[in-house]
């Protein structure tokens, strides 16, 4: 997944040097199922597989790839329901973008607490 956010970054610090303009994800993530990495926004294939790891790998990558670049101004993650899942037992069910109560949670959590 890095690569592939290195060469989306490649292209992306090109068009913020022309335009003098700093980038900001207004909304990335993706669901917590084998496959949706390669489709973020996709709500509609509902027999992919759990996979709490691709979803967590999606956002570490990001983060990895992006948060150094001075030209990079930040994201918005999507999602964090405002239904709150009352166990783990149950976000480990829910194969859709809320990152609560599964190791996407902890990846952003991580990165964020070393700022």
């Amino acid at each position: 997944m890095k690569l592939r956010w290195a060469s989306i970054a490649d292209n992306l610090e090109t068009i913020s040097k022309q335009l003098n303009k700093k980038i900001i994800f207004m909304e990335i993530g993706c669901r917590s199922a084998a496959g949706c990495a390669t489709m973020p926004w996709d709500f509609m294939h509902r027999e992919f597989p759990y996979s709490e790891e691709e979803q967590a790998n999606f956002y570490e990558s990001c983060l990895d790839v992006f948060s150094s670049k001075d030209w990079f101004a930040g994201f918005f993650w999507w999602d964090w329901s405002p239904t709150i899942y009352s166990t783990r037992e149950d976000a480990l069910q829910d194969a859709n973008f809320n990152i609560y109560l599964k190791k996407t949670e902890s990846v952003v959590r991580d990165f964020y607490s070393k700022l």
